[in-house]
């Protein structure tokens, strides 16, 4: 029977992990069919998470996590445990999201995990955490970016996946599933790499009539207003998280030297001209990305203010 032990299998009767996690199959044909739809929406958010770089519309997870709180007590009859579950999830998830660990719409994915699959969503988030780690940390290395954030809905999606034969879902509905997940990844992939992500040069038109202009994931780009304080420029598009990472990336992924001391100092200034007129960049770290401050530059470059 050892041979026949998978810890990644989607069987229960070969995955002692799943088993354990299980507790009977998806009980109705209306909650399969909900199923089949939760699955359709997480390959939907997995194309935004790759697309637009960790920046899930509200509608999905808002949706996801009110579905979560109402379907319990219509669906199970240990509903109790469900709310319970959800409830550890936000407590432990919630502190990582304090700490800058994960996102709100990844702590609102995990908290509608357990409140639809109970104790199961542990197996899920595991799952899902344990592919990201096996995908992304040799991308990480390669790129050598400590502040590379991983996509999770990609990643909690394929966990969706590898579950759903294990709580009851037909094969046809796996296999679509796997199928529908590949083309929301591959698609998304394809834009974020060779049609969304700016480069520096798109954002300096902004600085007509501006000292500063300041870019940050997930908000328009901000400018100074009287008082000193950045607020959005209203006519500019959202930055993306995947879009702000090309960014930097660009600016210093190249270079060892201005990447060491980006780690060290988490703070950058670089000079930068364009069209013959000299503009300074200042790269900061963030919780989660970079923020980049586009200012007035001078007409030599000036030394970088970090220690060697």
């Amino acid at each position: 029977m050892g041979s026949d032990i998978s810890l990644i299998s989607g069987d229960p009767e070969r995955n002692p992990l799943l088993s354990l996690a299980i507790r009977g199959s998806v009980p109705g044909t209306w909650l399969g069919a909900l199923f089949g739809v939760l699955l359709a929406i997480m390959c939907l958010a997995s194309f935004y998470d790759l697309w637009r770089g960790r920046m899930i519309p509200h509608w999905i997870t808002n949706t996801v996590l009110v579905t979560g709180v109402v379907i319990p007590p219509l669906a199970f009859e240990d509903w109790r445990a469900h709310y319970v579950i959800a409830g550890a999830v936000l407590l432990l998830f919630g502190a990582f999201y304090w700490l800058g660990g994960i996102g709100m719409a990844d702590l609102k994915l995990y908290i509608a995990f357990g409140l639809l699959f109970g104790f199961t969503a542990v197996y899920i988030i595991a799952a899902t955490h344990v592919i990201a780690t096996v995908v992304m940390v040799p991308i990480a290395l390669r790129k050598r970016d400590r502040k590379l954030a991983a996509p999770m809905f990609p990643f909690a999606a394929a966990a969706l996946v590898l579950v759903s034969n294990g709580i009851g879902a037909p094969p046809w509905m796996t296999a679509s599933g796997a199928a529908l997940l590949a083309v929301a990844v591959l698609y998304g992939l394809y834009e974020s790499r060779f049609r969304t992500p700016p480069s520096i040069t798109d954002h300096l038109p902004l600085m007509e009539g501006r000292d500063e202009i300041r870019l940050r994931a997930g908000s328009r780009p901000l400018e100074r207003d009287a008082d000193g304080n950045w607020t959005e420029i209203a006519s500019a598009p959202r930055v993306s998280g995947a879009a702000l990472d090309r960014v930097v990336y660009q600016l210093v992924g190249h270079d060892p030297d201005l990447r060491s001391r980006l780690d060290r100092g988490g703070e950058l200034r670089i000079d930068h001209v364009e069209d013959g007129r000299p503009f300074s960049l200042t790269v900061t770290e963030t919780t989660h990305s970079y923020a980049v401050v586009i200012g007035p530059g001078v007409s030599a470059p000036v030394p970088d203010p970090l220690p060697a």
